[in-house]
């Protein structure tokens, strides 16, 4: 008798069919279900009453889902509490109202109290139907209701901040152009006192001269005092 495998062979190569694609199904009478062999069982060892040359049905290939296009993308500056600074990616195709979650989570506040603002000076509020892309921008701020009760203080407060910081500068920058002023003329004072000096120390120095010699002037040698005798 022959392997079960080379019945296959055997009838595929009779019907002009080819064998991998295609398997033996073997049954025996009285039994609904097909008998279970291995390739190199032999069919006389099988109680077999009929063949059944069977096509394989090709297993359908799961297929790979498609890569997934990552979602674009861009950091937006978000300023709140007048001097603090955070940066969130968000889409800037979406609604602001989308992104208003992520922007409370990084700063800490409250959806109920932010509001959106072009920035911290005009004040002006920005409609949360339109998106980054539609208004044009990668930065603006997050104005808290409940920590800033009036938004016109908090943009006051910032204008004053910006002031205070360029009248600082400006100070700085004349008190070092001062500076070099004042430096300059100084070696042309130290000559013009010099050079006033100079005809004061030559008068004391003529003074002195001429106050030396009569200091330093020796008296007279009183005259010899001669005896009366010798006059006569």
């Amino acid at each position: 008798s022959k392997a079960v495998m080379d019945l296959l062979v055997d009838l595929c190569s009779q019907y002009r069919l080819n064998p991998s694609q295609h398997s033996v199904e073997l049954k025996s009478a009285g039994m609904q279900q097909p008998l279970s062999y291995k390739p190199n069982t032999l069919i006389g060892a099988l109680d077999v009453q009929t063949v059944l040359l069977k096509e394989k049905v090709p297993e359908e290939k799961t297929k790979r889902p498609l890569p997934r296009v990552p979602e674009k993308s861009v950091r937006l500056v978000v300023n709140y509490l007048k001097t603090q600074k955070a940066v969130v990616r968000v889409s800037p195709d979406v609604p602001l109202h989308n992104i208003i979650p992520a922007i409370c989570e990084k700063c800490e506040v409250s959806q109920e109290h932010i509001v959106l603002l072009r920035d911290g000076i005009t004040g002006e509020e920005l409609e949360l139907t339109k998106s980054l892309e539609e208004l044009g921008i990668k930065e603006l701020y997050a104005w808290d209701r409940k920590r800033e009760p009036s938004r016109k203080a908090s943009v006051s407060n910032d204008v004053i901040e910006k002031e205070k910081t360029r009248l600082l500068g400006l100070f700085k920058a004349d008190r070092r152009s001062s500076k070099g002023f004042s430096t300059a003329p100084s070696s042309p004072s130290v000559n013009s006192r010099s050079g006033s000096l100079g005809p004061s120390l030559s008068l004391g120095n003529i003074s002195g001269m001429t106050a030396n010699p009569e200091v330093k002037k020796r008296r007279a040698p009183p005259p010899p005092v001669v005896a009366p005798g010798f006059q006569n």
